[in-house]
């Protein structure tokens, strides 16, 4: 529900598969494209949220991960070679800054 309704604000057009058999819980259109979105509700561990999507490679284009403390989406896209993700929601107690993926780049999702 959250992430159909933060898709809409986005401009998406949501539209729900017709079966619970479906590899993807949504399919999102905006300007021409079309994205298949797999929903995930994630808890914060550590300041962070992880996400793995082995089963879902080819199937979807887009993995929605859910933080219900702060009610947040996060719009990771799966690449080729990704088979899992960790964002940062708090900032790491070693203020690294390299390498590290910050679920505020994650808040919109990009046609």
């Amino acid at each position: 529900m959250y992430a159909q309704l933060e898709l809409t604000k986005q401009g998406w057009l949501v539209c729900l598969p017709q079966t619970e058999h479906a590899p993807f819980d949504l399919v999102v259109y905006r300007d021409g494209v079309f994205k298949r979105v797999q929903v995930k509700h994630r808890k914060k561990r550590f300041g962070a949220i992880d996400a793995r999507w082995d089963k879902y490679i080819g199937l979807i284009d887009v993995m929605c991960l859910f933080e219900p403390e702060s009610e947040e989406c996060y719009f990771v896209p799966l690449t080729n070679n990704q088979r899992c993700v960790t964002i940062r929601l708090d900032l790491p107690k070693n203020n690294q800054s390299c390498g590290v993926r910050q679920a505020n780049d994650y808040k919109i999702l990009v046609p």
